[in-house]
């Protein structure tokens, strides 16, 4: 589904359950725009701010993020509140940098795994728990 379709989406459902709207301080003090709205409907919170070509949207329930989406910097989906799935677009739109993090049952990180080029193949896996990298190399895993 097409990003702009889904936020569009998104925010009308917010738009449509009578919802309370203000400035976002997250957006404001936090990322630094200067004019912003937070939307909530029940438990969730949608934080928006956008100023020339650079925008901001945070999708949170609670206390927890659920999806963020920057400009420049890159788009992370959360798992009970932490980064699982990050990645960014290169200035064609392609995705580049489609990074996952594998948590253990106390939430921790156990594995990183990067793909640069987003072609369906990890490039590098990082062992959280010793530091060792390890980079994809003529069909296997080669520590670095």
């Amino acid at each position: 589904m097409n990003p702009r379709v889904f936020l569009t989406l998104l925010a009308s459902s917010f738009l449509l359950t009578g919802c309370v709207s203000r400035q976002s301080e997250v957006a404001t003090k936090l990322f630094g725009y200067k004019k912003s709205v937070k939307v909530e409907a029940g438990p969730y919170q949608l934080h928006y701010a956008h100023e020339g070509t650079n925008d901001f949207l945070l999708l949170a329930h609670g206390n927890q993020d659920v999806f963020s989406r920057w400009t420049g910097e890159g788009t992370d989906v959360y798992l009970d509140g932490e980064p699982f799935i990050h990645f960014q677009r290169s200035a064609d739109g392609s995705v580049t940098n489609f990074t996952m993090r594998i948590l253990g049952k106390d939430g921790k990180t156990r594995f990183s795994l990067i793909d640069r080029n987003a072609d369906g193949q990890w490039d590098v896996k990082i062992d959280d728990t010793t530091g060792k990298i390890y980079v994809w190399k003529d069909g296997g895993w080669v520590q670095h």
